[in-house]
């Protein structure tokens, strides 16, 4: 490990990083790496894992956003949809929360729906899948509860720009337009 220390601190020329700019910083990592790949069979393995682990992050960040834009293309179709009934609730007093919570309760729902089919399907294969190994850990409730939390308000951030939306709207360019 001293040696990885050692190659870093001469990439780095014994500068520290905040301090410089960013055409530098991009000459000193790429120095680093090439001195990572050359000289230390060991790092080379290391790099490799930082490199995929990166790319796997790239892979589930698309994923979510490609997810978060099928959400909002059927917000907006659910909002288009029922611009009636909404102009009709605001012009009998419905407030702009209660149109925001009636447009989100559906998506709530679909999102429950999906976490209740997919936690058990992925506690048995993650428990099965964890048996190969030697140290094994459980499974807790924990991780599927932060998942769930985290596809919920995921959910919740991208229906809610639409469904605020619909809501603000004036109701009287809604039920004229037929």
């Amino acid at each position: 490990m001293a040696g990885l220390q050692t190659i870093i601190w001469q990439a780095t020329d014994g500068i520290t990083l905040p301090m410089v700019s960013s055409q530098r910083l991009k000459v000193v990592l790429m120095n680093l790496m090439v001195k990572l790949i050359w000289c230390e069979p060991r790092s080379q393995k290391a790099l490799i894992a930082l490199l995929n682990l990166s790319f796997n992050s790239v892979q589930a960040a698309l994923a979510i956003f490609i997810g978060c834009l099928g959400l909002f293309g059927l917000a907006t179709f659910a909002a288009e949809q029922r611009t009636k009934e909404i102009g009709i609730r605001k012009v009998l007093g419905a407030s702009i929360q209660s149109v925001v919570i009636m447009l989100s309760k559906d998506f709530l729902k679909l999102v429950f729906i999906a976490a209740f089919i997919a936690f058990p399907v992925a506690w048995y294969a993650m428990h099965q899948w964890l048996q190969d190994f030697a140290y094994r850990i459980d499974l807790g409730w924990g991780i599927f509860a932060l998942a769930g939390g985290l596809g919920v308000l995921i959910a919740l951030f991208t229906v809610s720009f639409q469904a605020i939306r619909a809501a603000v709207a004036n109701p009287v360019k809604s039920l004229r337009s037929e």
